[in-house]
């Protein structure tokens, strides 16, 4: 694990990155958030690209960690209650990871394309386990989960009160039992 300065670095740059972009963030802006000076930002990283990707590869990890844990817990028989607790679960671990969700689906990287995949294989492989019907195209499901789950927490995060967030999310869930339903 990183020590307490480098994690401070690699938080404030995730929420820096998160809200300017990759090229609007500067070190100086990342180094005032996180409460140390550039030149101890630059000791620990050497470079903004540096941080950019220890930032996502950190967060890589989190992310996989969460949604692996909802993967085991996740145990329902009836697919419907299977289907409503997963969209429940992904839509809490995308808003708990918004500024890192927000940096793959924004920012070009080596690592967000890869992990993007990762997850939307992974999330599909685990709806066809779980519902075991042919007539459903998994992935575009997976896909649907996913996106739909970064809009509701984009919508809450520029703070866009006109939207019922968790009756957009029911809402979403309805629709997608009765997919599942026929």
């Amino acid at each position: 694990m990183a020590d307490n300065t480098v994690q401070k670095i690699i938080d404030a740059a995730l929420k820096v990155f998160g809200e300017k972009g990759y090229k609007g963030a500067t070190t100086r802006l990342i180094a005032e958030e996180a409460g140390f000076s550039e030149l101890t930002l630059f000791r620990k990283f050497k470079t903004k690209e540096n941080l950019f990707d220890m930032a996502l590869t950190q967060n890589i990890v989190k992310f996989n960690d969460e949604f692996q844990s909802i993967i085991l817990e996740d145990r329902s028989e009836d697919p419907g209650e299977f289907l409503r607790t997963l969209i429940k679960d992904m839509a809490r671990i995308v808003d708990d990871n918004f500024e890192f969700i927000h940096i793959t689906n924004n920012e070009k990287s080596e690592e967000s394309q890869p992990f993007k995949e990762e997850i939307i294989n992974d999330l599909s492989n685990y709806i066809k386990k779980n519902i075991p019907d042919n007539q459903i195209d998994n992935k575009a499901l997976a896909v649907t989960i996913f996106m739909v789950s970064y809009g509701i927490s984009l919508s809450k995060h520029r703070g866009e009160n006109f939207i019922n967030h968790e009756e957009v999310l029911d809402g979403f869930i309805n629709n997608s039992l009765q997919l599942i339903n026929g």
